[in-house]
């Protein structure tokens, strides 16, 4: 754009000048995310950040906040390469930010608010072996959720109630 000053002095003299100026356009910003909204049992989280740039910008930083309460020294809140990861250890709405700066000084972001949850984590000790001639039944509920996320579990299996009751005359013979 073309920017010109004119001046006139009290005796009517005139002179002008001028510049040019280019405005650049901001970074469009995007960034993909992990879906479905099921992390796994860790909580990672890998992001691939996007930008947009026109007028022959490059990007000159990445700044990413998490919005992660639960952010620590250990698991940053905060990162600024291009594609992070970041654990999350808490089930929740986030709302992960990612702003990138251009080499021309334009800015661009974008906030994307992302429901993630974690994937339980189980841990289910060895049965031991039972003859079918044992009376009665076998309380086999003995699976734990490891990692704190929250939920309902059931047993499934020939002879088991999905309360983890197993009767071994019911189940038969076999593995």
């Amino acid at each position: 754009h073309l920017i010109k000053y004119i001046f006139t002095t009290n005796n009517s003299c005139v002179d002008s000048i001028s510049q040019t100026v280019q405005v650049k356009a901001k970074p469009i910003v995007n960034f993909t995310y992990p879906t479905g909204g099921c992390l796994p049992p860790n909580g990672l989280a890998q992001f691939n950040g996007s930008a947009n740039l026109s007028d022959g910008q490059t990007v000159s930083s990445w700044a990413w906040n998490f919005n992660d309460p639960n952010a620590n020294g250990g698991n940053p809140n905060t990162s600024a390469i291009q594609n992070p990861t970041h654990n999350f250890t808490a089930n929740g709405i986030y709302n992960v930010n990612l702003t990138v700066n251009s080499s021309g000084t334009c800015v661009g972001d974008t906030t994307i608010a992302l429901n993630l949850n974690l994937k339980p984590a189980l841990n289910y000790p060895a049965l031991n072996s039972v003859c079918i001639n044992v009376g009665g039944t076998i309380n086999v509920a003995t699976a734990t959720v490891t990692n704190g996320a929250s939920g309902t579990g059931s047993y499934t299996g020939p002879g088991t109630t999905g309360a983890g009751i197993f009767t071994p005359t019911q189940a038969g013979v076999g593995t």
